[in-house]
């Protein structure tokens, strides 16, 4: 039988970690519209990939596309969009950083 992926921490326990925790993070958000026709196994690919680096936040996928909004470690940046750039429908996805963007270009090109 498979795991079934889900949050364990309650939100109010994973904020006060992350105030009390010398970890920088950078927060950040991005979205595309693109056909996911199995966003429940997209979910879990992605679950397993982003809590891996412990990634947090919050992020949306639907048939239609996917939106998120995250905090990730800031020493491991360059290892999330390299995750990304993985995944062939998040692939030089377009990351805001408060007001800025990061043009998140595989290494290839």
């Amino acid at each position: 039988m498979a795991e079934i992926l889900y949050n364990k921490i309650n939100r109010e326990v994973l904020i006060q970690n992350m105030l009390q925790s010398k970890e920088l993070r950078t927060t950040l958000s991005f979205y595309r519209y693109v056909n996911i026709p199995n966003p429940w196994l997209f979910r879990d690919h992605l679950y397993t990939i982003l809590s891996s680096i412990n990634v947090l936040g919050r992020i949306y996928l639907a048939h239609e596309g996917i939106n998120g909004q995250i905090s990730v470690p800031t020493e491991r940046l360059n290892e999330f969009k390299n995750k990304l750039n993985e995944i062939e429908y998040l692939k030089n996805i377009r990351l805001w950083v408060r007001d800025n963007y990061i043009q998140n270009k595989s290494k290839n090109e």
